[in-house]
């Protein structure tokens, strides 16, 4: 644009002798004029164009990274989740009960028909707690099928060698694929299931339905259609070979035989630039970003279509344009007049578009009164004040941004129901103090919580009153802990309060205030009083486990003695106790909320 203005100033050069007659002192203020309005009109609109450009561009990487950073991380977690409740349930002692028993006497006698029937109400069961299971399958090692969760299961994805790869701890993933009977997109893993000497028993494989399904955690898709950028992006996972695996739009079988070239692909893989301009898989050009899913070997990644990416930047460029014709013309007409008075507003014009170039926009250039000046006075301020403005909006999106992050990453570690810490939580926190104890020699302890014959107080008074018995069990563990304890809900009518450097007698008081309160604190159900009570057993680390799947399992087997000992009563783990779960404690149990 300013090679172009120099052009067009060196032909007015030549040719004024005989066009403008330039021997006159008024065509040379003039031409003067002319072209003292028209230069720095046209760098002040190419500055506002290349930042503004530049600023757009920014935004644009920003989004786009943003998007893909947190989609790579929900998708990370869901991944981790997926695999931490396959292991959970290829764990369960009827899984394995029931396994043995197959393995044992077959499943022709009467003994081995009860236990696939068993089984296969168990992976029904899961089935029905998990809507993003599409199908539950247990085989043998051999790869013979032992029970489903439904009556003609399909032929199982994996890769051909699943059978000698699957380990306790290496379930196989395998690559997704589009069900024609669930008509959505399959995520196939298989878990191994081992008795306790590590023989291999059988083997858990689940179909993952990868269709949007009600919450962000349970699906892919949910993930994706919460970060779409602009209006008209789009947010899609490839693997490993460049086959596309579902997209914020839709799922089809169509869209999974889609492939991305791998030229576009390595370029989005390698570039250091924080997003690429190509064409993507719909024929259309975009501007996008990948980033790689680590452990489950896949990429997001997020597009915007150029022509919505950039279309304040044409709209900014045919303004600019319109502005500089504008300037010349009106200068040229009122520029034999107002030469003198041009001067000074121009100045102030040229000085605050200078200020816009490094970045100051509290610039404000005051009113000329009326012409041409006054009005290109008023566009400078309203473009400075429109930038401005885009700036302040951007601030803010960043902040509502940075809120909404904290109270997901709040929700993600939390019970809906009692507002204590979850489970995985917990669990995670457990691995931190264990480490920590191990340093310092200081123990912790697990205090252990089961509300006793909670099966029967929602058989009796409905689920309603069963969910506030929890709630205010909730309630007393928060009022009894200190700020350093985590007290959690461990599934279902277990809690547990994990009590940093705290010895089990110390620990033992906590839980003895903790009985007590529950128990004085009787539920109003239908104007009548139902008294609630709860078991709890304590165990410290290390002495009553060097790790901790040993220190959880000693405060359960204390909990189980509490609760064989007659309910309401705080136990401590002894050495060497059973972990195993008899009869009494199963009858207290009810499906996890």
């Amino acid at each position: 644009m300013v090679s172009r203005v120099s052009r067009i100033s060196s032909i007015i050069a030549r040719g004024a002798p005989s066009v403008l007659g330039l021997d006159s002192l008024r065509s040379r203020v003039v031409v003067f004029a002319l072209l003292a309005a028209l230069i720095p009109t046209a760098i002040t609109a190419f500055i506002a164009y290349t930042q503004t450009r530049h600023s757009l561009t920014e935004r644009i990487n920003q989004e786009l990274r943003s998007i893909t950073t947190q989609t790579t991380g929900e998708t990370q977690l869901w991944y981790e989740g997926v695999l931490y409740e396959a292991r959970v349930y290829a764990s369960a002692g009827e899984v394995r009960e029931n396994l043995e028993t197959v393995q044992r006497v077959g499943r022709r006698g009467s003994a081995g028909r009860d236990a696939v029937a068993r089984l296969t109400e168990y992976l029904r069961s899961v089935q029905e707690l998990n809507p993003e299971y599409g199908e539950l399958v247990m085989v043998t090692p051999d790869g013979e099928l032992v029970a489903s969760s439904v009556a003609e299961p399909a032929p199982l994805r994996l890769r051909s060698d699943w059978l000698t790869s699957v380990r306790p701890d290496l379930p196989v993933v395998g690559d997704p694929y589009w069900e024609d009977a669930f008509s959505a997109p399959i995520f196939t893993i298989a878990t191994s299931v081992s008795a306790a000497d590590a023989r291999l028993l059988g083997i858990l494989i689940a179909k993952l339905n990868l269709s949007p399904i009600a919450t962000t955690r349970r699906s892919p898709a949910g993930i994706l259609s919460n970060h779409i950028p602009g209006e008209s992006g789009e947010v899609y996972l490839l693997d490993d070979a460049g086959h596309l695996i579902i997209s914020s739009r839709a799922s089809s079988r169509a869209l999974m035989n889609t492939n991305v070239p791998a030229e576009i692909r390595q370029m989005l893989a390698t570039t250091d630039k924080p997003s690429v301009r190509y064409i993507g898989y719909r024929e259309n050009e975009v501007v996008g970003r990948l980033l790689r899913v680590e452990r489950l070997g896949w990429s997001v990644v997020a597009e915007i279509p150029v022509e919505e990416a950039f279309a304040p930047v044409t709209r900014l460029r045919n303004l600019t344009v319109l502005l500089v014709v504008g300037v010349f013309l009106v200068v040229g007409f009122i520029a034999y007049r107002l030469a003198l008075v041009i001067i000074r507003p121009l100045d102030r014009l040229s000085k605050g578009a200078a200020e816009v170039a490094w970045g100051d926009l509290a610039v404000e250039l005051p009113a000329t009164g009326g012409g041409e000046i006054g009005y290109l006075t008023q566009v400078f301020n309203y473009m400075v004040g429109r930038l401005r403005a885009a700036r302040e909006e951007l601030e803010a999106t960043h902040e509502d941004l940075r809120e909404k992050n904290e109270e997901l990453e709040r929700l993600s570690v939390t019970d809906a129901l009692t507002g204590l810490y979850n489970r995985r939580y917990l669990m995670g926190t457990l691995d931190h103090e264990a480490q920590r104890s191990e340093r310092t020699g200081q123990p912790f302890t697990l205090i252990m919580l089961d509300v006793d014959r909670f099966k029967r107080f929602n058989d009796t008074y409905g689920h309603q009153a069963g969910d506030q018995v929890l709630i205010n069990v909730g309630s007393v563990l928060r009022e009894a802990t200190r700020v350093v304890d985590c007290a959690s809900r461990y599934g279902g009518e277990e809690f547990v309060v994990m009590l940093p450097e705290t010895d089990v007698a110390d620990a033992t008081d906590v839980a003895e205030r903790i009985r007590a309160t529950v128990s004085e604190r009787p539920l109003i159900v239908d104007g009548k009083e139902a008294v609630v009570t709860v078991s709890v057993g304590v165990a410290e680390f290390p002495t009553d486990g060097d790790s901790v799947q040993s220190v959880v399992a000693a405060a359960d087997a204390a909990l189980y003695l509490a609760k064989k000992q007659g309910r309401n009563r705080v136990t401590q783990a002894k050495r060497k106790s059973s972990t195993k779960r008899s009869s009494a404690r199963a009858s207290d149990s009810s499906t996890p909320a």
